[in-house]
């Protein structure tokens, strides 16, 4: 039995090293048609096709919802500045070139209500805060030109209410909640725009307010103004906070 194993195996590799080409198969169509085809060429290697992936830009998520983005050096920024230098305003961008640092952009949209800033350029001052995170967001964004304010953005949080220094002599300042007023866990808070010391416009939440200032005429957007305090059991996990956003730019530009 072995040997016949062996004399079979030393068959299949005399027939294997013969010049002899193979018989087509049994169930091989035979056409005049067909005689003088070449076989389609099979199991040819794959050649690696290099392809271009252009570098992700940053941008506004898609919608007509408010929202604003800073962009430096390509990357979003995070962190804080006060500087001056060159700036250029144009529909629902902001270029913003710093004395002594590198430019950035602002990319935003304003809520419908407040319209829209007229294209500007100059030299102005931006203070810019940005340390938005998973705990929520905490962004402050003012230009002004001149000591106006041309453009802001204010989404900040405070265990105190927030008064937050626009320029010189404007303000928004946030109502302490009374005493007698029982919070729940989200407690409307009165908001007002100052000038130097005197309140010149009340303002409510979600009713656009222009406001004649000593700076020019100021439009104001409030999408939020409340204290938020937990009343559930999980109330030690949420600290007591005030919280303001709120959207400002100029009525009119003027070069």
């Amino acid at each position: 039995m072995r040997s016949l194993t062996m004399l079979s195996a030393l068959a299949l590799i005399l027939i294997a090293c013969t010049d002899r080409a193979p018989s087509p198969p049994a169930d091989q169509p035979v056409h005049p048609l067909l005689d003088d085809l070449d076989p389609p060429p099979l199991n040819r290697p794959i050649r690696p096709v290099q392809v271009r992936h252009d570098a992700a830009k940053l941008q506004l998520a898609e919608g007509d919802q408010p929202a604003l983005l800073i962009v430096q050096g390509g990357d979003a920024y995070a962190g804080q500045m006060s500087a001056s230098g060159t700036f250029t305003v144009s529909r629902n961008r902001i270029d913003f070139e710093p004395d002594d640092a590198e430019p950035l952009t602002i990319m935003y949209r304003l809520p419908d209500a407040i319209g829209s800033i007229a294209d500007a350029t100059g030299t102005g001052q931006l203070q810019l805060l940005d340390r938005s995170g998973p705990a929520g967001a905490d962004r402050l964004v003012v230009l002004r030109r001149n000591g106006d304010v041309l453009f802001g953005e204010v989404w900040q949080r405070s265990a105190e209410p927030l008064t937050i220094v626009l320029s010189k002599r404007l303000r928004l300042v946030q109502t302490e909640l009374r005493e007698d007023d029982k919070a729940g866990d989200y407690t409307p808070m009165d908001l007002a725009l100052y000038d130097g010391d005197d309140p010149i416009a009340n303002l409510s939440v979600g009713k656009p307010v222009r406001a004649s200032t000593s700076a020019g005429n100021l439009s104001v957007y409030v999408e939020a103004s409340y204290l938020f305090e937990s009343e559930t059991e999980t109330a030690g996990q949420y600290p007591r906070e005030y919280i303001l956003h709120a959207w400002l730019g100029t009525a009119e530009n003027q070069e």
